[in-house]
């Protein structure tokens, strides 16, 4: 039956966007020896045509059932939910790993090297030992932020104990790329490369406009991570104007320490060298401005550091809880909260006159986002408290504004915040130093 009529399936893979692996696979049949005359026999068109309706050979269905031969599928429950794997080294707050992880970790079923990497090993014939092999076979993997970058670190860098992956040198690099410079140290040649990690991206089928995302994102963080690593750039060695803006904030913040009355039980001679001290002085406003990039933030939060070892009580408001968030994370026993609730905006203001008589550090975030009426009633809080807290504002004006739409620098007493630039960014700095460090 099928000697008489034999249909070729052809199938063409035509492109429809970009170099993504996104591909109409076009099937159609045609008669290979006849014409109308084959078609007209029914039993064998009708059993062709079944075939090619129902089962579509070497459609995507298909090429799935046959792949799942190589590699098998998984069985899963009714309800499959999303997880999220810890990232090591972070403090937990002292809460325990979730359920789910630690049955995974504990549970005998699990097999330590999975079976397609047997596999793999016995059809290479490779001479050395599996336990000993699997360290070292190739991986690959994906770019996106520095927690995904930590996930990446564990998935696809072979380590016998997790304290194997961690390398003294990342403690060189800025937090938050802390992952990305430890993922770069351990796989250089592929991070390094653009496109070998452009081919991996387009055979996940990711959209051109994602490609170009992820490799300016490499492009832009890899050489401050690889400079800081290698020792070029140290979180402390920041450009001249970052390093000005660090100084005026660390200034200001020991001189509030300095002008802090003396404890309750403290003796006269404290009081009257307090009070021989205090002629003049007076703290500033200051105001780190610049682009996103240029290293304002970094400067910050190196002053914050430095400011808290110094004994400082410093708070941290933002606009928007989101900014808060980061900054709690980032320094998990400060006071850090939005303005909203750090200074009570909600309540009368004659309520909240003390609020900032108890910190030495004030530091503002992006105070373009800041309306007019805040803005003011900060700095009529920093008079109440004597205008002895250091009152720093961090931000750009050229990006979003308030919700009513003013600013801070419609107000009249702006003109009294002293200005600092945040300076060239750490890629400036990372290229001047690796430039210095070059061999003539």
């Amino acid at each position: 039956m099928f000697q008489r009529v034999s249909f070729d399936v052809r199938f063409d893979l035509v492109v429809l966007s970009g170099p993504g692996c996104l591909f109409a696979r076009c099937c159609r049949w045609r008669p290979a020896e006849a014409f109308f005359g084959d078609l007209l026999n029914d039993q064998a068109f009708a059993l062709a045509r079944r075939i090619l309706a129902d089962y579509h050979p070497l459609q995507p269905e298909m090429v799935l059932q046959l792949a799942a031969q190589q590699l098998p599928q998984f069985l899963t429950k009714a309800v499959v939910r999303k997880i999220s794997v810890p990232l090591p080294w972070r403090d937990r707050g002292g809460l325990p790993l979730p359920k789910w992880l630690a049955n995974y970790m504990t549970c005998t079923w699990r097999a330590p090297i999975q079976q397609r990497y047997r596999r793999i090993h016995k059809h290479l014939r490779v001479e050395a030992p599996l336990e000993e092999w699997i360290n070292v076979c190739a991986e690959s993997g994906e770019v996106l932020g520095d927690e995904y970058c930590g996930q990446w670190l564990l998935l696809n860098v072979p380590f016998l104990a997790l304290d194997d992956l961690w390398l003294r040198r990342a403690l060189r690099v800025p937090e938050r790329l802390r992952f990305l410079a430890l993922r770069l140290l351990h796989k250089p040649a592929y991070w390094r490369s653009p496109a070998r990690v452009r081919a991996d991206l387009e055979l996940e089928a990711r959209a051109e406009t994602y490609i170009r995302n992820a490799l300016d994102m490499l492009d832009d963080r890899v050489p401050d991570a690889a400079a800081a690593a290698d020792g070029f750039l140290d979180p402390a060695q920041l450009a001249p104007e970052q390093e000005l803006a660090r100084r005026n904030v660390v200034a200001a913040a020991a001189a509030a320490v300095a002008a802090k009355w003396p404890d309750d039980g403290a003796d006269p001679a404290a009081w009257e060298h307090w009070l021989a001290a205090q002629g003049g002085r007076a703290n500033r406003v200051f105001a780190v401005l610049g682009p996103a990039g240029s290293g304002k933030t970094s400067a910050v939060e190196l002053a914050i550091a430095q400011a808290v070892q110094a004994g400082a009580h410093v708070g941290v408001a933002c606009p928007t809880g989101m900014l808060a968030a980061r900054y709690r994370r980032r320094f998990p026993d400060l006071d850090v909260d939005t303005i909203h609730g750090m200074f009570s905006l909600f309540k009368a203001e004659l309520q909240t006159l003390e609020m900032m008589l108890v910190y030495d550090l004030v530091v503002i975030d992006e105070v373009g986002q800041v309306p007019l009426w805040i803005f003011e009633r900060l700095l009529r809080l920093w008079d109440a408290a004597g205008r002895r807290p250091a009152l720093v504002f961090v931000g750009d004006f050229a990006q979003l504004r308030g919700a009513d739409g003013t600013c801070a620098k419609q107000s009249a007493r702006w003109r009294e915040v002293l200005r600092t630039q945040g300076g060239m960014n750490f890629k400036s700095r990372a290229t001047a130093n690796s430039a210095s460090h070059s061999p003539h």
